[in-house]
């Protein structure tokens, strides 16, 4: 039994890790993340760190890593948003913020992509997919009439991603315990034509 509690915890020292990783590079961002902050925020030595981790960088990987999968978990492969109406676009988009303001490793993943494409001044390829995915739900809904077309399909995925870079869970504040009330305000700015 001596093994599987070492084991256990590590795994628990892992995670605790990653969660205080995320919490900082949401507060602080990427650059200001300190990983000396991180072990003596967890009381640890630099060795167990660094048992898990060799860099910021490593913890940082790992964060994305994460997000993607439940990104695809979310989306799947993204073939079915030119075919899926407003309803499926709205509950996917819905639940990626509530993952978003619910969890502190899709928050800092998210800022580490918003933080990255900055300071490139260029749209990363990953953003781009984000781009793409729901501007074709977006799409889709506008061509079939479920949404209007007031504003572009554009506009409202960089709302949709301006909202989403910003959603922190410290500073969620879009007027409401429900952080889903933000996307369904947005999807409200293009009622359906008029019939």
């Amino acid at each position: 039994m001596p093994g599987k509690y070492k084991q256990q915890r590590s795994i628990r020292t892992r995670e605790d890790l990653l969660d205080v990783v995320a919490d900082e590079i949401v507060r602080l961002g990427y650059a200001g993340t300190n990983l000396q902050r991180v072990v003596e925020r967890l009381n640890l030595t630099k060795g167990a760190l660094y048992g898990h981790f060799s860099s910021k960088a490593e913890a940082a990987a790992a964060l994305l890593r994460e997000f993607w999968a439940e990104f695809a978990e979310i989306f799947g492969d993204g073939r079915d948003a030119a075919g899926s109406g407003a309803a499926v676009g709205q509950a996917r988009i819905t639940l990626l913020f509530d993952r978003a303001a619910e969890s502190v490793r899709t928050a800092a993943a998210l800022r580490m992509l918003t933080e990255e494409a900055q300071a490139k001044s260029a749209t990363l390829p990953e953003l781009s997919a984000i781009r793409a995915t729901v501007r074709a739900h977006v799409q889709y809904a506008q061509n079939t009439g479920e949404l209007g077309s007031q504003i572009s399909a554009d506009e409202v995925v960089d709302l949709v991603l301006a909202v989403l870079a910003g959603s922190r869970p410290a500073e969620v504040t879009f007027g409401s315990d429900d952080p889903s009330a933000q996307i369904r305000r947005l999807w409200s700015l293009l009622p359906p034509e008029p019939g």
